[in-house]
């Protein structure tokens, strides 16, 4: 019997009262797809059961079953009764508050936890205790699949990004279901897993098990209110001053505004001619910026136009030009202009963009004051009104991709990603703002890419400094892309330069581009970046 069709005979007896918790229904995963360590085939499930290599923990599985649909629990039960793997025990609670005296008395190394309705695939706690001894993870969450009872969906996959705290804080993309040492969950002195994995990060290392070991249903639906106020609560108490709302999608949470102080940022534009683009940009800034404290330094690059030259005179009581005499080169005239700039922040901005957001910069700040985030990147629209940027992948294409890009301006993107604020490898430089400090700590933008991909190298040099790049999806503009310099494929010039910097990029960064980027699942493709499952994993 297929996959699927052993679950939609499961579902078909419980919905008619068939199924009971003595005896265990046998689950077929051979014909579902390859074998692999989360669907073993028969002869694989056997070794499981027999292969007891390394330290065998002991792991309590608590099944939270608060809406007394014996159906679901029992679906959750047979699965964990179908484990190849043994040392294990598990109790139902119909509220999480019962669990307390539970684990304080249990005689376990772990404690897992899973709702009514999850089906644990068989080899789950097997993989996770192999993992568990290779790692020796203390806290660890795993990718999922989503479900319908009645199966006649097919099953989604949750392929998430590794441990981020400031996009946990932002979107509960972790879910319900968690392995916690008991001595960690002991320290935590909670049960509320959302809460558990924000806190878990102030005492070890959060790791993520990147296979899809659980199931879980459809229409199970958080408790939205809560998990904010889980937020805000874990804010207080670990002394942070920021506050989070509800936003207009359910799940999702933003950051009130709430500026310690308010520094000065540098705006530095480069630009060459085009005076409409030029005009199009400072105008938008100078009419709908609310934030007061900014400078703009604009890097004149071998502009040919007696209007450009007009134009910065009748400009100059309000923005600085200094003049580049190179040739192109995008990352050495933001050197050569930054030297000009007098801000805390250094606030990177094309020519060819156009505020939408009046509260862009100080939805940019909200995060770049945190002493461990180096850079910010902002949403971008093109003209039309579909993404251009809603932060950048590592490795899509063998080098890197904007996320999202031309998807519809609403689009929430996998797993909400396009509308709720990320820790990223990577954001664009045509809308950036970074520490003055971190800039000068990494030594500026690398000379050597002239017009390609300096950015990306910007962020992963900020991240390997040990600061954070971030995405928020507050700070908006529209970005008339390319318009000043065309694209990179236009000429045959243009294509061998633009070759010679992706081969840079790969010896530079070959070690990141194996390991792959951390908050892009290594199950979804890096033929495109549309987030698609990968064709051979």
């Amino acid at each position: 019997m297929g996959f699927k069709n052993t679950f939609l005979h499961l579902a078909r007896l419980v919905k008619h009262g068939q199924f009971h918790r003595i005896g265990p229904l046998v689950f077929r995963y051979d014909d579902y797809r390859k074998f692999d360590a989360l669907h073993p085939s028969e002869e694989d499930l056997l070794r499981q059961r027999s292969c007891r290599s390394g330290r065998q923990y002991r792991y309590a599985i608590l099944i939270t079953a608060e809406s007394n649909d014996t159906k679901k629990t029992d679906v959750t039960i047979c699965s964990v009764r179908e484990q190849t793997y043994s040392n294990i025990e598990y109790k139902v609670y119909s509220e999480l508050q019962d669990i307390k005296g539970y684990i304080a008395s249990v005689n376990t190394d772990y404690i897992v936890f899973t709702n009514e309705g999850d089906i644990l695939s068989k080899g789950a706690l097997w993989s996770i205790n192999r993992y568990i001894n290779h790692t020796k993870a203390e806290c660890l969450y795993t990718d999922e699949k989503k479900y319908e009872m009645s199966f006649d969906d097919e099953n989604e996959f949750v392929f998430k990004p590794d441990y981020a705290l400031y996009t946990l804080e932002s979107c509960n993309y972790i879910g319900h279901f968690g392995v916690f040492s008991k001595p960690l969950l002991m320290r935590m002195d909670s049960v509320n897993v959302y809460e558990l994995f924000l806190k878990a990060s102030t005492f070890t290392k959060v790791w993520h098990l990147d296979k899809e070991l659980i199931f879980t249903l459809k229409d199970y639906v958080p408790d939205y209110e809560k998990e904010l106020l889980v937020v805000n609560t874990f804010l207080k108490d670990t002394n942070h001053d920021e506050e989070y709302a509800k936003t207009d999608i359910e799940g999702i949470y933003r950051p009130i505004i709430n500026l310690k102080d308010i520094p000065k940022v540098s705006i530095l534009i480069p630009n060459k001619d085009n005076v409409k683009i030029l005009k199009t940009c400072l105008d938008s800034i100078w009419n709908k910026t609310s934030y007061s404290n900014y400078e703009i330094i604009i890097v004149e690059n071998n502009s040919e136009k007696e209007e450009t030259f007009a134009y910065y005179e009748d400009i100059k009581d309000r923005a600085k030009v200094v003049t580049w005499v190179g040739g192109w080169n995008y990352a050495a005239i933001n050197n050569f202009g930054y030297k000009y700039t007098t801000g805390e922040y250094i606030l990177l901005l094309n020519s060819d963009t156009e505020v939408i957001n009046p509260a862009w910069i100080e939805e940019m700040l909200v995060f770049a004051q945190k002493s461990d985030v180096g850079i910010v990147g902002a949403k971008l629209f093109f003209p039309n009104g579909q993404i251009q940027h809603a932060g950048v992948t590592v490795g899509i294409l063998g080098v890197a991709g904007h996320a999202f890009h031309a998807y519809a301006g609403d689009a929430k993107g996998y797993m909400n990603r396009a509308v709720s604020v990320q820790e990223l490898s990577a954001v664009t430089a045509a809308c950036l703002l970074i520490k003055r400090s971190v800039f000068d700590k990494v030594g500026g933008f690398n000379e050597g890419y002239a017009v390609a991909f300096n950015d990306v190298d910007l962020c992963l040099r900020v991240r390997k400094a040990g600061f954070k790049i971030i995405y928020t999806p507050y700070a908006t503009l529209y970005h008339h892309e390319s318009i000043t310099r065309g694209t990179d494929t236009q000429s045959e010039e243009k294509m061998r330069r633009f070759a010679g910097e992706v081969d840079r990029f790969n010896r530079d960064w070959r070690d990141f581009l194996y390991g792959r980027d951390p908050y892009y699942n290594r199950n979804l493709s890096l033929e495109n970046d549309y987030f698609q499952v990968a064709k051979d994993r």
